[in-house]
């Protein structure tokens, strides 16, 4: 019995070693020097979210930022993306969701962060679970990498215009059918330049039929993205609820706006919600600090609240649109990989958290704590959310997304304007949808074959 309490005492202090070993939390120290590359959308905006922070704790490190608001501009920027990472091989890698995030874990580009959790000063346990969750489901029941912000859609309401029209103000998340009932509530009389909306919604009407769609979990190819998936009863359904809520007025879309052609002003004028004409929109958790932005610039407040997203009744606490947008992994083949690994922990560390709560802009922090509700606004119940699961090749057909979303839209106006049936809408969107698929998996084959 003895000999077997010396065992398992040996090979805990084994284990704890082992953690030590790899986390690296005390194998570098406050007044080492090094060298680190590090991913951002550029150099002024990452001194003064974490660069600054970060030296005084390690002032003999000197970094360099590899700006990456360049891969938002026209091509692939998925193979932008990976193409800046064998160019630059950065130390840090910053990845915009979990699609990159998976296609780097399935490359073995990134370092396993499991340790990092262990460590008792990064407090593991604050962070939120359903994004560890979603980060190890897409890393194979491994963690390589930690994000410090989630965010989702939010149904944002008026509280005035409900008030004005003596409707009840809703207290607790819908459906989508609910949803709509209750923005056809609301007056759809008047003249464009003055009368209001019950609800509107970016881009044009197929957006709304997409994202009932994905809130089911309907998926419009299938798990290889190789076959579109549109033709079933339930897209049918979706677009059936949004061609009614069209045909209702008093929902309205924008269509395929060129927001770059529009001045500051223009671009507010458009958003019918911050103008006070729209009673409900769809926006992401981030919109809400863009309205704090206006405010500050003079425009009119609006006397606004939140509720999670319209639900799946099925599964009501799933989120379709649950994201990571900020997720710091270290490169498996870094030289400086000590220094990454306090650089990634003060990112996503309590400290940094806790001081960047204080100019909050929109985005839910993971460390849940510092994401108190204000001015009536309620953050807890975001964090009662779960991800849906999402398609990973979705990332690299991002031309398709977009050309899919014009064709429904345009069929879908068909609809609704009576010159064609909805059965008939359905059959040019698979039909063309497919041919616009085989399209771009063709010119993605024949960019792998140049490279």
């Amino acid at each position: 019995m003895k000999g077997s309490k010396r065992g398992i005492a040996s090979l805990l202090v084994i284990s704890s070693m082992l953690i030590q070993g790899c986390s690296g939390e005390d194998s570098f120290e406050a007044d080492e020097a090094g060298q680190l590359k590090v991913m951002y959308v550029n150099e002024d905006n990452f001194s003064q979210l974490y660069g600054n922070s970060f030296n005084l704790k390690f002032p003999n490190i000197e970094i360099e930022v590899v700006e990456v608001s360049s891969l938002a501009g026209g091509g692939n920027a998925d193979t932008a993306f990976h193409d800046l990472i064998e160019k630059e091989n950065p130390d840090v890698i910053l990845m915009s969701g979990v699609s990159q995030y998976s296609e780097l874990v399935e490359k073995n580009t990134l370092l396993d962060l499991e340790p990092m959790l262990l460590e008792e000063d990064f407090k593991s346990a604050d962070l939120l679970p359903a994004s560890l969750q979603l980060l190890r489901e897409k890393g194979d029941g491994k963690l390589y990498g930690i994000s410090p912000y989630f965010s989702a859609n939010a149904l944002y309401y008026n509280k005035d215009l409900f008030d004005n029209y003596k409707i009840p103000i809703p207290t607790t998340s819908m459906t989508w059918p609910e949803v709509i009932e209750l923005a056809k509530r609301f007056p759809t009389t008047g003249s464009e330049e003055e009368r209001i909306y019950g609800f509107t919604m970016d881009e044009n009407l197929s957006s709304l039929g997409f994202t009932i769609g994905d809130t089911t979990g309907y998926r419009y190819t299938d798990a290889l993205g190789k076959q579109v998936t549109i033709q079933t009863d339930g897209w049918k359904q979706a677009f059936g609820m949004a061609v009614d809520a069209q045909k209702s007025g008093a929902f309205y879309f924008p269509g395929d706006l060129d927001y770059s052609q529009l001045n500051f002003d223009e671009y507010l004028d458009s958003d019918l919600f911050f103008s006070g004409k729209s009673a409900m929109t769809i926006k992401r958790t981030s919109y809400a600090g863009s309205m704090k932005v206006y405010e500050t610039l003079g425009k009119k407040p609006v006397n606004w609240s939140w509720l999670t997203e319209p639900f799946d009744p099925a599964n009501p606490d799933v989120s379709s649109s649950f994201a990571l947008t900020e997720i710091y992994g270290i490169h498996a083949n870094s030289a400086n990989k000590k220094a990454a690994w306090q650089l990634v922990k003060h990112i996503n560390g309590d400290t940094t958290a806790k001081l960047l709560s204080r100019s909050s802009n929109g985005n839910l922090m993971t460390r849940t704590q510092y994401n108190t509700s204000d001015e009536g606004i309620l953050y807890d119940p975001f964090y009662t959310l779960q991800p849906r699961g999402q398609s990973m090749h979705m990332n690299t057909l991002s031309d398709f997304n977009r050309s899919i979303r014009q064709l429904a839209g345009k069929e879908l106006q068909a609809v609704v304007s009576g010159s064609k049936n909805l059965d008939e809408a359905m059959t040019s969107i698979q039909n063309e949808g497919q041919l616009e698929l085989d399209r771009t998996n063709k010119q993605l084959a024949e960019a792998d074959k140049t490279k």
